[in-house]
């Protein structure tokens, strides 16, 4: 089983604006919300897929509620602990010109909601995959977020990390068998600067490595993927042309496409395509891609 694992969902409330002006009131051409979350996200992509994941994580008060239904309307596992006083957070894009977003910092998180959380791990065997992705709430310490990777790492070694700051060098040091770093996180993480070159950003992965990932998924975004693994071999996908319509989540499509190809053919290449598809699959769509744009730019990308 895929275990997804976000630690601060949210209701993502997207509004598109064909302009903008602070201090005055502006009107929305359009509007979505929908369930968002960097797990939540990599388990809707894998179930358009056709893999079945769990999906667990902190929801809390009408949001958590809201959040728990959209995740079973998507033919995903819901197991999520239900927090008892606080609400899970409301995050705001702004879609236009150009993309802004206002996100909620999230719930109060208390030692018993990790112990729940914690409780529901140690159900993890060997032949599990556990993502865990996106930042955690601010009442989340590092030393509760290592209990986690502590319960995590004792019971599969195929853990996939998908954070930044502080808590991704905290995760480092669980050896996790994948991180997948955008580059600004991969700068931020490596102390490396000016990733302008794959050349540059190889070495940026090779510090990870250094630092404890057995594998690195780097996401380019326009500029497509790059996979570095343990021993220094190197896997590079170009970007695939099309219209971006919003980069939001994309960078979640491509890891799940990569966990999808990983599962399913044991082939780093093939997996790497197949991740390229679903991140640019996702950007040229109003929110996740769909099972028929995800099968469209694959057949387009052959």
């Amino acid at each position: 089983m895929i275990y997804t694992i976000t630690l601060n969902p949210a209701i993502d409330y997207s509004q598109r604006l064909e302009s903008f002006s602070l201090g005055s009131t502006n009107r929305s051409s359009s509007e979505r919300y929908f369930a968002g979350g960097k797990g939540i996200n990599v388990s809707t992509i894998l179930a358009r897929l056709g893999i079945t994941s769990t999906a667990t994580g902190f929801v809390g008060g009408f949001v958590g509620d809201f959040i728990v239904q959209a995740v079973k309307n998507e033919n995903i596992i819901a197991d999520f602990v239900s927090l008892e006083s606080s609400i899970s957070r409301i995050n705001i894009k702004l879609m236009g010109i150009e993309e802004t977003e206002i996100n909620g910092s999230g719930p109060l998180i208390s030692d018993s909601d990790i112990n729940a959380l914690i409780k529901k791990l140690r159900s993890l065997t060997q032949e599990d995959i556990v993502v865990l992705s996106g930042n955690a709430p601010k009442s989340l310490n590092s030393y509760n977020f290592i209990r986690l990777l502590e319960v995590i790492t004792s019971k599969t070694s195929r853990f996939i990390l998908d954070i930044s700051g502080k808590l991704l060098l905290d995760g480092l040091k669980f050896t996790p068998f994948l991180v997948k770093p955008n580059l600004s996180e991969l700068s931020e993480a490596s102390g490396m600067y000016n990733l302008v070159t794959d050349e540059s950003r190889i070495l940026a992965c090779k510090k990870m490595v250094s630092l404890g990932a057995r594998n690195v998924l780097l996401s380019l975004g326009k500029e497509g993927a790059l996979f570095y693994d343990t021993v220094g071999r190197v896997h590079r996908v170009e970007g695939i042309p099309g219209d971006l319509v919003s980069s939001v989540g994309s960078g979640d499509s491509l890891l799940a496409g990569f966990i999808y190809g990983l599962s399913k053919y044991d082939d780093i290449d093939t997996a790497l395509k197949l991740g390229n598809c679903c991140g640019a699959a996702t950007a040229f769509s109003n929110g996740l891609a769909s099972s028929m744009t995800i099968a469209n730019v694959i057949a387009s990308s052959k």
